[in-house]
């Protein structure tokens, strides 16, 4: 939310939006996925 608050004092273009929120959601979702691993992993130890 704070891009789409600023982009209009910054006067970004629609490319910026996309580019921001493709890198912001590959971020979001590795991280989960990440977490997901190794809370399986650490899991499996403690079985």
């Amino acid at each position: 939310m704070p891009i789409f608050i600023f982009a209009k004092q910054l006067n970004f273009s629609a490319s910026v939006y996309v580019y921001i929120l493709v890198i912001s959601n590959y971020v979001m979702y590795g991280s989960f996925i990440i977490g997901f691993i190794i809370n399986a992993r650490e899991q499996r130890k403690l079985e």
